[in-house]
């Protein structure tokens, strides 16, 4: 029985290294994996605070529309007080839409709106909403009538 060696082609070897060398080139030329928004994609809102009062009372009523910049969609919310406020939804799909605050009478301070997206970066919304104080006018005396 004939036993067969396998000899290389002396071209094969640097081919491969060359195509090699080539794929290297192009994982680096597009960052290797990763985000493909960019490396250091940030996660905003398009307000950082919101500070809501009524007279008497704690608002209750809806509040803004919040909207949602940077890093990858979908967005997840997280509601700090669902007793005080409620969503307009639990997920935003896209970048640039929102959701929008209803708010339920309570009086808060500082309690945050979290927002995750697909990376698992965060950002948050600072929620305020305060009594304001009832005032009563002082009376003032009216003008004689009549003359001197």
């Amino acid at each position: 029985m004939k036993t067969m060696k396998f000899h290389p082609i002396p071209l094969a070897r640097p081919l491969g290294l060359a195509l090699s060398a080539g794929l290297l080139a192009l994982l680096s030329a597009c960052g290797g994996g990763g985000n493909e928004l960019g490396g250091d994609e940030t996660l905003t809102l398009s307000q950082s605070e919101l500070a809501v009062s009524a007279i008497g009372a704690c608002y209750t009523g809806n509040g803004p529309t919040v909207y949602i910049y940077g890093g990858r969609p979908p967005y997840t919310l997280y509601n700090s007080l669902p007793d005080g406020m409620t969503l307009s939804s639990a997920t935003v799909a896209n970048a640039g839409d929102g959701f929008t605050i209803q708010f339920k009478g309570a009086c808060m301070e500082s309690m945050p709106i979290t927002v995750t997206d697909d990376m698992g970066r965060i950002t948050s919304l600072l929620i305020t909403s305060t009594m304001e104080e009832v005032t009563t006018p002082i009376p003032t005396a009216a003008a004689p009538a009549g003359g001197n």
